[in-house]
């Protein structure tokens, strides 16, 4: 899962704690979390209130901090599960 928190200026205040909100509770998870600082992004996406949260590129939020307990409500649902190690062996040997 890619997450990104696009806003106008290296981190806006509501971008920076919505930063560290999502990667607080993606820690164990397997995404990729980045800011984006790209008023040109922002208007690709037709929204000019900061910050906007993308997962895999939809809009999920914008111009709002969102309540930790919704964040980690759609992120768990968003999450692909993690894939548990298999204990079979390869048939691939012969």
């Amino acid at each position: 899962m890619n997450i990104e928190i696009v806003g106008k200026t290296v981190p806006h205040r509501n971008c920076q704690r919505l930063l560290e909100l999502v990667i607080a509770l993606t820690r164990g998870m397997q995404v990729k979390v980045d800011f984006v600082a790209d008023s040109k992004r922002m208007l690709s996406l037709g929204i000019l209130q900061e910050p906007i949260l993308l997962v895999d590129g939809k809009v999920l939020f914008f111009g709002l901090l969102p309540p930790a307990a919704l964040m980690k409500k759609y992120l768990q649902e968003l999450s692909p599960p993690l894939q548990e190690a298999s204990s079979t062996k390869c048939d691939c040997e012969g």
